[in-house]
């Protein structure tokens, strides 16, 4: 059981930080993620899943409930997910 409570914490953070990763790639920063006023618009999110790795990523980060969309519209992180980016990436990344 250990095992696989391990690969379930472990997946979101494999997920986060690639999509993290794309989102660097494209010039953006974690903060548009975490701020629930900015978000990434669809065009951002389309260019980040372009391929299936990203578009499987995407998928299972809004399964997973890490991310998911505001009222207007625009993909941020959960309060689980910006917990999750707390741990990972530490304070400057949820302010």
């Amino acid at each position: 059981m250990g095992a696989i409570a391990q690969y379930i914490d472990t997946d979101p953070r494999i997920d986060l930080a690639r999509f993290a990763n794309a989102l660097y790639r494209l010039g953006g920063v974690l903060e548009m993620l975490t701020d629930m006023h900015f978000g990434l618009d669809a065009n951002t999110v389309g260019a980040m899943t372009q391929d299936s790795q990203g578009n499987a990523c995407l998928r299972r980060l809004l399964n997973s409930g890490t991310v998911a969309y505001s009222p207007k519209g625009r993909l941020i992180l959960s309060q689980e997910g910006r917990e999750l980016a707390f741990d990972m990436f530490g304070v400057g990344a949820c302010d």
